[in-house]
């Protein structure tokens, strides 16, 4: 009977073991980019949120304007609704599909 493992048995487990290491490196990066996306998404729906607060403390005030810091792009509307205001905000984010945007809308007592 032989003992320990011949080269072509060691082989075949560095092999494997590297194909292991290759998965959970994919895996890591597609984690990572999943994360930095959510975090977009994320800052994003915020400014979209403190935008229509700070158009819904203008009172009656028309506003319209937009904003952009190379990663997220803002634009926004307050309007006359009757006796109330139709407040609205749009956030655009690249992504590696394109460009996402997202609007948030509501209405506040004039």
């Amino acid at each position: 009977m032989r003992r320990g493992l011949s080269l072509v048995e060691l082989l075949v487990a560095l092999v494997l073991l590297a194909i292991g290491l290759l998965g959970i490196t994919a895996s890591t990066a597609l984690a990572l980019r999943r994360q930095a996306q959510g975090t977009r998404e994320h800052e994003a729906a915020s400014r979209a949120w403190r935008r229509l607060e700070h158009l819904r403390s203008l009172g009656c005030t028309p506003s319209t304007g937009s904003a952009d810091d190379g990663r997220i792009a803002e634009h926004w509307r307050a309007r006359s609704a009757g006796r109330s205001r139709e407040l609205e905000a749009t956030t655009s984010t690249r992504t590696t599909r394109g460009t996402r945007e997202r609007t948030l809308t509501t209405e506040a007592p004039c």
